[in-house]
């Protein structure tokens, strides 16, 4: 399938040849006549040689280029599952057939903001739905974050499900609604706002009145766990009641102390009252001594007492917080099918993690140390009339690069790893220009043998290089001393 990417002044459009030869077809017709949520607006447009199908796609992200860096958990799996039922759902308002929707990751497009999901319906196209969403939720369970007990739980639930002889989306969306019981976040849902608790609760009417759900309970349903996840879920279990059991030890701990307490309080008070009684003034004054040693020997046990019971209970609270950790730091490693090499793909995955925890940990140390560094050596050079390279200025070789601003205003951007984004969507971008021109994910920075490569990501106001406009997801070489004008902000890369 041939795909295509054009900005028209400002929005960006996913172009497909068209499939349909009649153009005046009933597919088209409501597509071109409608908008219909969860399905890209569309529109076609007319060739000599051939026609075209147009999408938009301004302002949205394709789901596989949002988990190139970054697993999804639980609560963004549940946003997209819920929002291809909610497409669907729409879709058969318009007869439309879910055979004709496009389920690959780079087709389905995502607001990154909202999560929203976008799908692509292709007019002529006849493709097996349910064998898509099986890959997809095979592609899912791999991009899962392993470091989230509940997201492994859901993916691989949903995975189970798309294996099924017939299981349909009803059977997905449950799943996705059971593991969203007893919270009250929910995949359209903004927790500080109103409005999106309403469309939690609109949103799960209609899903609740167009796929009914079943009174079976999930055992009935076949949903079985594997056995590694099941003995995870029995070792919780295990965990829960052994801390229930460490309360009540611990209850029982400082009853028995009260007691100790008030007992010790007693014989204190009663033994020098009843000697007092028996044999006076005199008594008290006899046996004075021994009253002492036995009051002081009745302390030292109660404090040994106590000691002893603080003791134990410290062991207890230390072999709890350890069990804890341990369970913590445990990942949870996914074995399933794939056409592929397993090992490969497993240590590719670990690449990837390890660069991420990279970025994540060193990155603001690397902008305060390296950053800083690098600005000086520039400003250095340019004093001198001449501009080189950073490797050459370091005489190190390093790869770090340098996007330096021609506005004084705005600040230079380092460029310490690859790939690299650029963006205003904070927590996504690895740099964010808090600038309303520029759009949440903008143009991606990447290191070939060639040399430098940079993307724009389907950017609102475009990516120009050395004055060239790039157009939607369009790539281009860049080379040190070339103009990069990401929106309306210039740069020169060295």
């Amino acid at each position: 399938m041939k795909v295509q990417y054009k900005r028209e002044m400002r929005h960006n459009y996913l172009i497909l040849n068209a499939m349909e030869e009649n153009l005046e077809s009933f597919e088209i017709r409501m597509l071109t006549c409608n908008s219909i949520e969860g399905i890209l607006h569309f529109r076609v447009k007319r060739g000599e040689t051939c026609h075209q199908y147009y999408y938009e796609i301004t302002s949205k992200q394709p789901l596989s280029r949002l988990l190139e860096l970054k697993e999804i958990r639980r609560e963004e799996l549940g946003k997209l599952i819920t929002g291809i039922g909610i497409a669907l759902n729409h879709m058969e308002e318009y007869l439309l057939q879910e055979s004709n929707v496009l389920l690959e990751p780079e087709y389905i497009y995502i607001e990154p903001d909202t999560y929203q999901v976008w799908l692509c319906y292709v007019p002529g196209y006849q493709g097996d739905f349910p064998a898509s969403m099986g890959k997809l939720l095979h592609f899912l369970l791999k991009k899962a974050d392993h470091q989230d007990n509940d997201t492994v739980v859901l993916a691989y639930r949903l995975y189970q499900e798309s294996q099924k002889d017939y299981f349909g989306i009803q059977d997905l969306l449950r799943a996705v609604k059971e593991s969203q019981k007893g919270e009250e976040n929910h995949p359209y849902q903004n927790q500080n706002s109103s409005q999106g608790k309403e469309r939690k609760e609109a949103d799960w009417e209609e899903m609740d009145a167009v796929f009914p759900e079943k009174e079976e309970s999930s055992a009935a349903c076949g949903v079985l766990l594997p056995a590694e996840k099941e003995k995870q879920v029995i070792q919780e279990k295990q965990r829960i009641e052994t801390k229930g059991g460490e309360k009540a030890r611990r209850k029982k701990g400082r009853k028995e102390t009260k007691l100790a307490a008030g007992v010790l309080a007693g014989f204190l008070l009663l033994l020098p009252l009843s000697i007092w009684l028996l044999l006076g003034k005199t008594g008290l004054e006899l046996y004075w001594m021994e009253l002492a040693a036995a009051q002081g020997v009745a302390v030292a046990l109660y404090i040994l007492f106590l000691i002893r019971g603080r003791r134990k209970e410290k062991k207890t609270e230390g072999e709890s917080k350890n069990s804890r950790k341990k369970e913590t730091s445990s990942q949870w490693y996914m074995t399933f099918e794939d056409e592929g090499n397993e090992v490969e793909e497993r240590e590719e995955s670990q690449e990837i993690w390890d660069k991420k925890e990279k970025i994540r940990s060193g990155r603001a140390a690397l902008w305060a140390e390296e950053g800083q560094e690098e600005k000086t050596i520039m400003a250095a050079c340019e004093e001198a009339g001449n501009t080189v390279l950073l490797a050459e200025a370091d005489g190190t070789g390093s790869m770090s690069h340098l996007l330096k601003s021609l506005d004084p205003s705005v600040e230079d951007i380092p460029i310490l790893y690859f790939p690299f984004i650029i963006g205003k969507q904070e927590g996504i971008v690895d740099y964010a220009l808090k600038k309303d021109t520029v759009s949440r994910l903008h143009v991606r920075i990447d290191m070939e043998e060639k040399g430098c490569l940079i993307t724009d990501l389907n950017s609102s106001n475009g990516t120009s290089i050395s004055g060239r406009g790039l157009e939607a997801n369009e790539s281009c070489l860049i080379c040190s001393g070339d103009k990069i004008q990401i929106a309306d902000l210039s740069f020169v890369f060295y």
